[in-house]
């Protein structure tokens, strides 16, 4: 049976995904008792949030409009999904899809070379609460994660010596080293006390030196494609820092710096010593400090990776409770939840700041993921757009961060 389903899948992916979904007359949910064991050909199909209720298409060779009995069945959802995948019907095979399937409008950085043209992956996979306990378990496994992900086309792939999990990290990504965007940041260390709070940042010389050193050993990987410091420390200068991070650029351990948690002064200091790839901050909708330092970043072609657009989970929680009432009061419209409708609004206000934007969602379920993806995928109207903005200015939205 689960033969017989992925050649189905097959079928979907080389024809409905690749032929930009209207080719695909007839969708039904076929799924009964079988469990997806194959979660390449699964996330192949971002047709649907409902991984346990998912889709196979039997297909047909016309793709003269939209399938209309295929929308009624899907509902809003599968419309904004399947509008959006018809914008690709030009992609022919599904090898060049897993190479860049949601590739960035967008160029990128031409001095550090970690991406070039359309290859600027748009959304990229956190993987801070990975964990050991998942292997085996089919949504879970951190091998299956990343490898979901690889074919999906989310291949930067993101990490930090604080999280503690490197050693894992670099098991999951073994198998796909050459086809992902490594990354790894160094400089936050935990105190003794076990405390969320209680942690330190150390940047010198000597703590670069000796962090690349134990980032390599427990990745297991010779370089690390883009190394970031973790937080901006108040006793070292910045100089320094990135003077001893170009020494690891230099001897091939890393290919290009990234910083985390900075000021625009940081930036500027930092870029006049060496190039920055990139700057990891915070952007979601309730938390938008950023914006006040994208026209910097655009200036010095430095791309913007936006950690945590999901707001940590919070938008649930006070002061976040007016944003999760809009979001929820939009959702429905687009067919999408109210976590994909926040993830879409942060892709959404990237492309029209014309900042190279990369989300950086993090997650340790392969259902997940394929929902994210999903939600890269949809276009939010300027009316809804503002709606959203309205709710959590940029000034308020600044003071809470």
């Amino acid at each position: 049976m689960l033969a017989e389903w992925n050649n189905k899948a097959a079928s979907v992916v080389s024809y409905g995904v690749e032929g930009g979904i209207p080719a695909a007359k007839q969708l039904r949910l076929v799924m009964g008792e079988l469990k997806i064991a194959d979660v390449r050909q699964a996330v192949a199909l971002t047709l649907a949030d409902d991984f346990d209720n998912f889709t196979t298409v039997t297909p047909r060779r016309s793709r003269s409009s939209e399938p209309t009995a295929m929308l009624d069945e899907l509902g809003e959802w599968g419309t904004a999904l399947v509008r959006s995948a018809s914008r690709d019907s030009d992609r022919k095979t599904i090898r060049s899809r897993r190479k860049c399937p949601i590739a960035s409008r967008v160029s990128c950085m031409d001095d550090t070379k970690l991406w070039t043209g359309e290859s600027v992956p748009i959304q990229g996979l956190g993987l801070m609460r990975l964990t050991e306990d998942g292997w085996g378990d089919e949504d879970r496994d951190p091998g299956l994660l990343v490898r979901a992900a690889v074919d999906a086309g989310v291949t930067l792939l993101d990490t930090a010596e604080m999280y503690g999990n490197e050693e894992l990290v670099g098991r999951a990504v073994a198998a796909h080293r050459d086809q992902v965007t490594l990354c790894s940041k160094f400089g936050v260390y935990w105190g003794p006390s076990g405390r969320f709070d209680d942690w330190t940042v150390r940047a010198d010389p000597a703590t670069v030196r000796a962090a690349i050193e134990g980032t390599l050993r427990r990745l297991n990987v010779d370089t690390v494609d883009l190394y970031y410091l973790h937080h901006r420390s108040e006793q070292t200068p910045i100089e320094d820092t990135i003077g001893a991070m170009a020494d690891l650029r230099r001897a091939g351990k890393i290919r290009a710096l990234g910083l985390s948690n900075v000021t625009v002064d940081d930036v500027r200091r930092a870029h006049a010593v060496h190039p920055i790839a990139a700057v990891q901050q915070e952007w979601s909708v309730a938390q938008r400090a950023v914006e006040a330092m994208m026209p910097v970043l655009a200036e010095l072609k430095i791309v913007l990776v936006a950690h945590s657009p999901l707001g940590h989970g919070t938008f649930m929680q006070p002061p976040q409770g007016a944003v999760a009432h809009v979001l929820a009061r939009i959702a429905p419209r687009y067919g999408a939840t109210p976590s994909q409708m926040a993830l879409a609004w942060v892709h959404n206000r990237g492309h029209q700041s014309g900042q190279t934007v990369i989300p950086l969602p993090g997650t340790t379920r392969v259902t997940h993921l394929v929902s994210n993806i999903a939600a890269a995928r949809l276009t939010i109207n300027d009316t809804d757009l503002d709606d959203l903005d309205a709710v959590m200015p940029l000034t308020q939205a600044s003071q809470d961060a």
